[in-house]
């Protein structure tokens, strides 16, 4: 492990409360590189392909790619998430290394908020992982009313990924998201308090 490394994994799965955490983080002044964000754009890029992949009934009234839809396409389907992914992960990867070389320079810690570390093939360079850990049945709970979804494709999408515990077991930190957010806050705190010793030893 190079110890010069300052980028931090912040990984999780659906429904964990990750974005929330990756708010805190930049509240306290962290950089954060947004993943989700870089996938967006990869879809906007990439809106042509992605059509001609899935067909027009993905897209919304005004021509744009219906996320929601499109994910109800993919999280049942692995051959067709394969397909999507193979069209838009060159993109995200390159962005992602992009940014990250540009904020290793500072020298000073950052995160990767990256939800499918784990499950990726790509390889990252990061120092640490810190998951934002949720049970199952809160996972599917929250997801249940966020995304409005019944419970069959609520659990399409956790089951999509890699199982909750298996990332926490794998990863350097593990920050509960199972209370209120003024609970997190505080379990957000104490992480970042054991991140700067580890960074230190």
């Amino acid at each position: 492990m190079d110890k010069d490394i300052k980028g931090v994994i912040l990984t999780g799965s659906i429904g964990c409360g990750k974005t929330t955490v990756a708010n805190l983080l930049r509240l306290n002044g962290y950089k954060v590189i947004d993943v989700d964000g870089i996938a967006k754009e990869a879809l906007d890029i990439k809106k042509e392909e992605v059509l001609k992949l899935f067909g027009n009934e993905i897209a919304d009234e005004k021509g744009h790619i219906s996320r929601a839809k499109l994910g109800i396409l993919v999280f049942g389907d692995s051959e067709k998430r394969k397909a999507l992914e193979t069209l838009l992960h060159p993109y995200i990867y390159a962005q992602v290394d992009a940014q990250c070389l540009k904020l290793e320079k500072f020298k000073v810690p950052y995160f990767i908020d990256l939800p499918l570390f784990f499950e990726s093939k790509h390889r990252y360079v990061y120092r640490f992982i810190a998951c934002v850990y949720a049970p199952k049945t809160l996972q599917l709970q929250r997801v249940m009313t966020r995304d409005k979804l019944d419970e069959n494709e609520a659990l399409k999408r956790i089951d999509s990924q890699l199982d909750i515990e298996s990332k926490k077991a794998k990863s350097d930190f593990v920050i509960e998201n199972t209370g209120s957010l003024k609970d997190l806050q505080a379990n957000v705190e104490a992480f970042l308090q054991n991140l700067e010793i580890a960074f230190k030893s």
